[in-house]
């Protein structure tokens, strides 16, 4: 993933309203994420969270509402212009073509600029050829399909798997993931959040902050950070029920 400036807006939805047949899904949805943050967006089944992501990803058109990537107003841009622009979404359910490989289908979700870096063989490492790029970006998130599988062929793991390659792939500055480890085990999500971890980590390293603070403090376990970001927000912590 890109590496963009601490603090930096990188995606901000106001006032997103959007209805499906009468029906509001969203109502007035204001979101912000910053460069280095990792959210979590939590509600049970038909809170809105997928269609969200979707308008944000240009999948789908707000009713009311704005939308800025990288401090850039959006508006009526298609899922490919978005992606150009520095946003990634791997789908619930893989936005994949069965009949083409594994190595077509990263080369077709890439933008323009870095799919031509990349079959000029100028992606990643100096003198790293297409293939071998290509081919790098699998074992990140632990998928072990070959490229020139037929993705028809994979199991629901692979899949899955490779849909977030595909999205990393991009190199973006917004990475959006819905509900990437539904169909994963343990391990599998272990390595998939070790990689999600990586650039914040190194954006931290490049400001010194984890000398100074320690990667325990910069990744804490998730009820501190649920706590810290309560705490930031001003809203009120719920004790837990008492067990028995």
């Amino acid at each position: 993933m890109a590496v963009t400036a601490q603090h930096v807006q990188v995606l901000r939805l106001a006032g997103v309203w959007k209805s499906f047949d009468g029906v509001d899904a969203l109502k007035g949805v204001t979101f912000e994420a910053r460069a280095g943050e990792i959210h979590a967006l939590l509600g049970e089944n038909g809170a809105g969270k997928s269609t969200l992501m979707a308008i944000a990803a240009g999948s789908l058109e707000p009713d009311r509402g704005t939308i800025e990537l990288n401090g850039e107003p959006v508006s009526g841009a298609s899922p490919l212009a978005v992606r150009q622009r520095g946003l990634s979404i791997a789908y619930q359910h893989p936005a994949l073509i069965p009949d083409l490989t594994v190595a077509e289908n990263i080369a077709m979700w890439l933008p323009a600029q870095l799919r031509a870096a990349a079959q000029a063989g100028q992606a990643g490492q100096a003198g790293q050829g297409a293939e071998a790029w290509a081919r790098s970006q699998l074992p990140r998130v632990g998928c072990t399909a070959a490229l020139g599988q037929r993705v028809g062929s994979l199991s629901v793991v692979q899949r899955q798997l490779l849909e977030v390659a595909k999205s990393l792939a991009a190199d973006p500055s917004v990475l959006i993931l819905d509900e990437p480890t539904a169909s994963l085990g343990a391990e599998e999500t272990e390595v998939l959040f070790a990689e999600l971890q990586a650039p914040v980590r190194q954006m931290f390293r490049r400001c010194g902050l984890l000398d100074r603070v320690g990667e325990n403090r910069v990744f804490p376990t998730v009820d501190d950070g649920v706590q810290d970001y309560l705490d930031r927000h001003r809203r009120p912590v719920m004790p837990a029920s008492p067990s028995g």
